[in-house]
């Protein structure tokens, strides 16, 4: 890797795994697979590893915040990943200060709503998760739900989820309407079947039409994996900041996470971890 001075670089923010197997440890892995230099900001320490998510700790906002600010001034942010935030209040301040900041200067952000964990723990709070869709959604690039975290978010922007690829697709162009995002991409991996079916959403700004691109796969095993969500929203802010367009970055994450998971491997007594180092086959790096 060859970096020179200011050279863009990506900035993510969420969690942090001594796992490594998702958060910010992975967030790191994963840029630097794809040649970036990764910044990142810590809105919360885990205690969790393969088998279990035990207990967090939530940074106040202020840290976030000023985490945010040191970072942002000092460097070149290309893109910016958004992942789990902890609290409310966090989510509020990183609102305010993304809000501030992309009118300064535009950059991709990629929302990777962090609602619960692997193992199903809620580590965001229900009563809050409108301050997606009313402050996060409207500055994102893309958001990257999978159907459990959309259901939720829809719910707390008044609207259902039902079944069905048809009712799916109202749905979102509801919510897309309601928060003014132009691109969700709904990931599938908790449908049942031998393929999984991931649904990228898109409006572009000139026309109100929506275009829906499903990328189908075949479902590899029935083992657990840890880390899909933030290896895939970080593989397409990282693309995207080096100047891919959007369905081209889902379409390689896509691919990308898959191989991840067919060379997994198990190293813990639990969920398998995704072999990042796949991406230097796929991509020649």
């Amino acid at each position: 890797m060859d970096y020179s001075k200011k050279s863009p670089v990506l900035l993510t923010i969420g969690g942090s795994d001594p796992s490594a197997g998702a958060g910010g440890q992975l967030d790191l892995r994963v840029g630097e697979a794809l040649s970036a230099y990764v910044t990142q900001v810590i809105t919360t320490v885990t205690v969790q590893n393969t088998v279990s998510f035990d207990d967090l700790k939530v940074l106040p906002a202020e840290i976030v915040r000023g985490q945010l600010a040191t970072v942002c001034d000092d460097f070149n942010i290309g893109a910016i990943k958004v992942g789990m935030l902890g609290s409310e209040e966090n989510a509020r301040a990183i609102a305010s200060f993304l809000g501030e900041y992309v009118t300064r200067r535009a950059v991709p952000i990629v929302v990777d709503p962090v609602l619960s964990s692997s193992t199903g723990r809620a580590i965001f709070p229900e009563h809050a998760t409108s301050v997606y869709t009313k402050l996060f959604l409207p500055l994102a690039t893309v958001v990257t739900p999978n159907l459990p975290e959309l259901e939720r978010l829809m719910r707390a922007s008044g609207k259902g989820l039902p079944s069905g690829n048809q009712l799916l697709e109202n749905k979102v162009t509801g919510l897309m309407e309601l928060s003014g995002i132009r691109a969700i991409l709904v990931k599938g991996g908790h449908e049942q079947g031998e393929f999984i079916e991931d649904r990228l959403f898109t409006k572009s700004v000139e026309s109100s039409e929506m275009v829906a691109r499903t990328f189908s796969h075949p479902r590899i095993g029935n083992t657990e994996i840890h880390g899909t969500g933030c290896f895939v929203s970080t593989y397409i802010a990282t693309r995207l900041m080096q100047g891919y367009e959007l369905s081209r970055a889902v379409d390689e994450s896509i691919r990308a996470v898959q191989l991840a998971i067919e060379r997994s491997y198990q190293l813990g007594s639990g969920m398998r971890l995704l072999n990042v180092k796949s991406i230097c086959d796929q991509t020649g790096s």
